[in-house]
This record gives structure tokens, C-alpha cells and sequence, in this order.
């Protein structure tokens, strides 16, 4: 008999995998698949700390890595590269990660929940939020704005966690706990069970990167958020680009929580994105003050960037704000005008909501296509009318500052009960 160790136990009773059941060796299974996602967690890591660190000086180091020319290369292809990991990884690497160690889960969806939560939700989006926020080199403050973006149409993609495609999921089995072999019924109600599960996941990922998108461009286009001229111009710029690209999916999204009687939701959507189009348009407001015949060549340059910006992002609004069937279609050509993509007009949003209605946007498109009119009567984009402005920011719920009214909020909240 083998001598007893110390405290009475013998080498048997300290085999760790005697007597284990098949739930105590789970913890084990699942290790290789938390490493996984560790090491990918590392990497993200890793890249966001070299962005942290730039400089946002552009560096004349040649990557042979990268498919940018060093001679032609700017500091903004520099950090474009540097987070070029952090896409791939957040949107690409993640779902196929979770397709090759769907065993360790319940389920492919179970692998992907998880690794969206530990790798998007809680690390990539509010790291690149805070730097488009808080950054203080306006190259790098633009890079973490356009990233946001970038991500949205990644997730797009085939395989990505906001598509709905058989090369994510693979074939759907039904599992049965009896020794019944399932039947037809019950495999369909089991496929039309998972479709609503997956269709939930995806909505809410959808609102969460574009909340993200607003939040993001709204902090941005904030008069004043640099100290120089050019830099805060630089910035504006591109914030107001950014929010013009997230108004039509942020609406094709707010007008599919309508759809499903889900007005709460598409509150929640629809409060930022109103801030934010009330924010652009307060920077509008701000040029005009702004322009000087004193001022630099350069800062003269940035300012009409955002001009330019400022002007495209309210043709979006009134196209988005507007009817695509012009009058006097016929009912063919109706029917064979479809939406593509992300696209929006008026039409596409269902009726029912108690706020977000067809009346309210298309005042407020026609107030904006006000706007654009006055520029064109006084010529060259050089002045518009203020006091347009201020009507389209106050029928917004806006304040002079900018900001949301607490009563135009309050009221929109009573109204829905929530």
C-alpha cells in the first residue's frame, strides 16, 4: 500500500481527474477557447496602445507590411494602419473564432455573444469613443471618429456579426432530449426560434455601433473643441462628414424598431441623432461669425472644409427627409423603386409612433431645404439666414446652446410611458 500523504490523503485522492464528472472537466474545455479570446484581447490591446501613443507626427518608417507607399503616406494612413488590426479582430476575426469553437458553447450564437461582449462592447467602442472624445492631436481624434464607420460597414460584411448568411451559422440541427427523432414541426419552430434570437442580437448590436457613431460625431462637430483655428476646423470637417454618413442607417434602423412596435427603442436612437443634427447645425451657424478678413490662409481653408461639409450633410437631410417617388409616378415604376442598402427616404418610415412621425421630418426637411435655397440666393456659400437655423434647431428641441430641451425630452418620454 503507498504510504498516506500529509493531513491522511493518499496519492489517490489527490489524482485531480479521479472520480471528476463530465462538468468538472468543463472549466478545462472552455480554457481554450478563453485563451483564444485573451490572445485576441491582447492584440486589441496592443494596437490601441500604439495608438494612444502616436504622436500624430507622421513617421517616414518604411512597413513592409503595409500596402501604403511610405513616400505618399500621411499621419492619417499611419493610424488607419495602426487600428487596422482592431477592425479586423472586432469584426471579422471574432465571429470566425466563434464558428471554430462553437463546441465549447451551447452554440455558435452563445461563442459569438460572448466574444462581442468581451472584444466590442466592453474594450474596442468606448476606447475609440473616449479618444474622439477627449484626444487632443485632432489627426488622431479624426482616426478613432472615422473608425466607427469603418466598423459599421465591416460588420456588414459576409460573416460579420450583422449578417444573417449559412457561412456564419452553418447547417441548423435540432438537438432532442428524447430518444424521439424531432419532427418537421418541431424543427421549424426550433429554426423560427433561433431566426428571432439572431434577428434580436443583431438589432441591438446595430443600435449599440451606431449610438456609438453618433455620440461620437456629435462630440466633434462641438464649437471650440481646439484652441487653434485649423485643427478644430480639421476636426469639425470630418465629424460633420462622419455625421452625414450615420443619418440614413441610423433612420433605416429607427424605422425597423418601428415597425416592430418597438417605440422605446427607437426613441432611444432618435434622441442622439436629433442632438446631433442639432449640433451640426449650430457649427453652421457658428461660420459666419467665425470668418474674418484677418484670418490665415490656412485657418480660412479649414473653415470652408467645414462649409463644405456642413452643406452636403444638410442635402442628405432634406433627400432623407424627402419623398424618392417624384409626382406623377406611375404605380410600376412604384413598385419597382426598392430601398438599397441604407438607404431612407420618407415613405420608409412606418406610421404609428407617437413622436417620430412623417409630418415632423418633413418639416423639418423643408427648414433645411430653406437653408440651402438662402445660399443659393446670396451666392457662392458665403451667408445664409440665422434665423432659418434657429427655427429648425428650435422645431429639434434644441436650445440656442445646442442642447436638447429638458421639456421637449421630458415630453417625448411621458408620451411613450416608458
Amino acid at each position: 500500500m503507498p504510504p498516506n500523504l500529509p493531513g491522511g490523503e493518499s496519492d489517490e485522492d489527490n489524482d485531480d481527474f479521479s472520480g471528476s464528472s463530465e462538468e468538472d472537466l468543463a472549466p478545462l474545455e472552455n480554457d481554450f477557447f478563453l485563451t483564444a479570446i485573451d490572445d485576441l484581447e491582447g492584440r486589441i490591446i496592443s494596437a490601441l496602445d500604439a495608438f494612444k501613443l502616436h504622436t500624430g507626427v507622421r513617421r517616414h518608417i518604411n512597413n513592409n507590411n503595409s500596402n501604403v507607399n511610405a513616400g505618399n503616406t500621411t499621419v492619417h494612413d499611419e493610424l488607419k494602419e495602426i487600428l487596422r488590426p482592431v477592425l479586423e479582430i472586432g469584426a471579422h476575426t471574432g465571429p470566425s473564432l466563434a464558428r471554430r469553437y462553437a463546441s465549447f458553447r451551447a452554440s455558435v450564437d452563445r461563442a459569438m455573444e460572448e466574444i462581442y461582449t468581451r472584444l466590442n462592447s466592453d474594450l474596442i467602442l468606448p476606447v475609440l469613443l473616449e479618444s474622439a472624445q477627449t484626444d487632443m492631436i485632432p489627426a488622431k481624434r479624426s482616426a478613432a471618429l472615422h473608425f466607427f464607420h469603418d466598423l459599421y460597414r465591416e460588420y456588414l460584411s459576409t460573416g460579420s456579426f450583422l449578417a444573417d448568411d449559412i457561412s456564419l451559422y452553418g447547417t441548423f440541427s435540432v438537438s432532442s432530449t428524447s430518444s424521439q427523432t424531432p419532427t418537421a414541426a418541431s424543427t421549424a419552430a426550433a429554426h423560427a426560434l433561433a431566426s428571432r434570437q439572431r434577428a434580436n442580437q443583431r438589432s441591438l448590436r446595430t443600435a449599440e455601433i451606431l449610438r456609438y457613431w453618433i455620440e461620437a460625431s456629435t462630440s466633434c462637430t462641438v464649437v471650440g473643441a481646439f484652441s487653434d483655428q485649423k485643427s478644430d476646423g480639421t476636426v469639425a470637417s470630418r465629424a460633420v462628414v462622419s455625421a452625414g454618413a450615420v443619418i440614413r442607417p441610423a433612420f433605416k434602423h429607427i424605422a425597423e424598431k418601428i415597425s416592430s412596435a418597438d417605440d422605446a427603442g427607437a426613441m432611444k436612437l432618435y434622441l442622439p441623432l436629433m442632438k446631433m443634427i442639432g449640433g451640426v447645425l449650430r457649427r453652421f451657424l457658428s461660420l459666419d461669425s467665425s470668418s474674418s478678413s484677418k484670418m490665415h490662409t490656412e485657418d480660412q481653408i479649414s473653415m470652408d472644409a467645414v462649409r463644405s461639409s456642413c452643406i452636403k450633410f444638410l442635402e442628405i437631410i432634406v433627400l432623407s427627409f424627402a419623398t424618392r417617388l417624384q409626382p406623377g409616378t406611375s404605380r410600376i415604376k412604384q413598385r419597382n423603386i426598392a430601398t438599397v442598402g441604407d438607404d431612407f427616404a420618407i415613405e420608409d418610415l412606418p406610421m404609428g409612433h407617437p413622436v417620430i412621425t412623417r409630418q415632423s421630418l418633413e418639416e423639418i426637411g423643408e427648414d433645411v431645404f430653406t437653408i440651402l435655397k438662402g445660399l443659393l440666393l446670396v451666392g457662392g456659400q458665403i451667408k445664409t439666414d440665422s434665423a432659418v437655423i434657429r427655427d429648425v434647431m428650435l422645431g429639434l428641441g434644441m436650445e440656442a446652446s445646442g442642447m436638447l430641451k429638458n421639456s421637449f425630452v421630458l415630453n417625448m418620454y411621458s408620451t411613450l410611458s416608458i
